[in-house]
């Protein structure tokens, strides 16, 4: 499959976006109503609405308007998606307390991986008894979802595997899935049971509610780059079975793999994910463009300088700034 250019997306953005002298914002010639920003200058509240507009307008390709939260809970479909869950709860041993801190949140280590665990979330390997000590040893526990119950109010069902992924977010990379809701489950079903049966560290999102699956990010896979070789093969021998509820719109700015499918490195920054950390470049070169009054047709330069500004890559938005790890993408069969 042919990879869209990155010049047809920067350009279909600048025919879409106006920006008035005083810095009122319109989108396909309608006005946008953003946030109010008081306090900031003009050129601020300009870029942080426009941020946002680049996310939800254009980013996600959305074909039925900003997801947002359903109140009336599909609790069949939630269903489907915990059933079609293989993770199993249990507990990692080897973690040693680093520090307990004052609202009650343990620090623990294992190797190079840190991460917060909390009363209940964990035992002590000895059962020792009185108040916890730094460095003692721990097991913490590995839970194989979120966003199961009704009052987290997440739009999100969460899975994760069996094996805990580092809190690394410089290796880690995500795999995009564009599917309708029937496929939810049968995707849960293959990455749950082929991941965990290979003893591979991932994290999975998808929408919760079959009315949300109108934007290209309906699901998202998280792992270490050190397993993408072996979690895209696995992927491309059960596409077969994945293909019929894929649609081929992807993110912007991410590596199409196959029609549905497609990938992207995670931001470096922990605060950040990868579709607004792109967007927010894109807006800051058309900011720059409209703070020097030049016309449209000078827009794209500035958006190209201030992505090499930033030393990504304009034909390979989907890699970080540097990225030279040797990736082998699959041929997924059609």
């Amino acid at each position: 499959m042919q990879q869209p250019s990155y010049l047809d997306d920067l350009q279909n953005i600048v025919a879409s976006v106006d920006i008035s002298a005083d810095g009122q914002l319109s989108f396909q010639g309608k006005p946008y109503q953003g946030y109010s920003f008081p306090e900031a200058s003009v050129e601020a509240g300009l870029f942080h609405n426009l941020n946002n507009l680049l996310y939800s307008a254009c980013y996600t390709r959305s074909s039925g308007g900003e997801s947002g939260y359903v109140a009336a809970e599909d609790n069949s479909f939630l269903a489907q998606l915990r059933a079609a869950n293989a993770s199993a709860e249990r507990y990692d041993c080897g973690w040693t307390v680093e520090e307990i801190e004052q609202t009650g949140n343990i620090l623990v280590r294992k190797g190079g991986n840190k991460r917060h665990t909390y009363a209940g979330d964990f035992i002590r390997e000895h059962f020792g008894h009185g108040p916890l000590q730094r460095g003692e040893q721990v097991n913490i526990r590995v839970m194989p979802e979120y966003g199961a119950e009704p009052e987290s109010h997440d739009v999100f069902y969460h899975v994760f595997g069996e094996t805990l992924l580092d809190n690394n977010n410089s290796a880690i990379v995500r795999l995009y899935f564009n599917l309708g809701p029937e496929g939810a489950a049968p995707l849960i079903t293959l990455i749950s049971n082929q991941l965990n049966a290979y003893k591979v560290p991932f994290q999975f999102k998808c929408l919760n509610h079959p009315s949300l699956f109108t934007r290209s990010d309906s699901a998202v896979l998280y792992l270490d780059k050190r397993y993408f070789e072996i979690v895209s093969e696995l992927l491309s021998k059960g596409y077969a079975g994945l293909k019929q509820w894929l649609k081929p719109t992807l993110p912007m700015f991410t590596k199409i793999l196959a029609p549905g499918i497609g990938f992207a490195e995670n931001p470096f920054s922990a605060n950040e994910s990868f579709g607004t950390s792109r967007c927010k470049i894109i807006a800051q070169g058309i900011v720059d463009a409209w703070k020097d009054k030049q016309p449209k047709d000078q827009w794209i330069g500035f958006i190209l300088k201030n992505i090499q500004k930033n030393f990504l890559l304009p034909e390979a938005m989907y890699l970080n700034p540097n990225s030279k790890y040797p990736y082998h993408f699959p041929h997924f069969e059609n």
